[in-house]
């Protein structure tokens, strides 16, 4: 009788035994799971930041490299002349979402600057020849290293933009893109106008 009482005693302890280890390696299991998904969030972050692994964008004739993410893709602009293509004019960089209906980008373009005119007075020279009350200076922005003038408030039919302005002797680079602001016609605009800031640091005048 005392034989069995002590078996029964041994298998109530081991079962316990058993448990504790079966509650702990669930735990530290879950635990393990959960920090390998959360790095491999800060990793993708990471990655989509990581300039390293950028393209690159070179153009003889807009005479400028850029460099952009690597799921953002790019489209020359054409130039036109009396109505007939005669050039690529710009460049289109651009995030859009898989059904295509949502994008956000950033468009430059080159243009002729005759007079010569910096980049400060291009922007004034705009905004004496416009009616919106809406648009006002920026002041002084760094592009890719070089001084170049902004405007915001320029309306774009679904939103606001910045504009850009980079003088280069006889042309002028124009830097087009939504402001910072929710809006529900383009993709992820808070997070993007980030981004494109950070394309438009890597440009250089060829």
């Amino acid at each position: 009788m005392e034989k069995e009482k002590s078996l029964k005693k041994v298998y109530i302890f081991a079962f316990f035994i058993v448990l504790v280890l079966f509650t702990l390696s669930y735990v530290f299991y879950f635990s393990g799971k959960n920090k390998t998904v959360t790095n491999n969030q800060t990793t993708n972050v990471s990655n989509a930041n990581n300039q390293n692994e950028w393209q690159t964008y070179n153009s003889e004739i807009l005479e400028f490299s850029i460099q952009y993410p690597s799921d953002w893709q790019i489209e020359e602009a054409p130039h036109f002349t009396n109505g007939v293509v005669d050039k690529i004019g710009g460049l289109l960089v651009y995030k859009q979402n898989e059904g295509a209906s949502k994008r956000f980008q950033l468009s430059i373009f080159k243009e002729d600057n005759p007079r010569e005119l910096s980049s400060q007075a291009w922007a004034q020279d705009l905004i004496s020849k416009s009616e919106d009350i809406r648009i006002r200076e920026i002041g002084q922005v760094d592009i890719g290293g070089y001084t170049g003038y902004g405007i915001t408030g320029v309306f774009a039919g679904d939103g606001i933009n910045e504009e850009l302005f980079l003088a280069n002797a006889q042309s002028m680079y124009t830097f087009v893109y939504p402001v910072k602001e929710e809006n529900e016609n383009y993709l992820n605009p808070i997070e993007n106008y980030e981004i494109v800031k950070k394309i438009i640091a890597t440009f250089i005048l060829l």
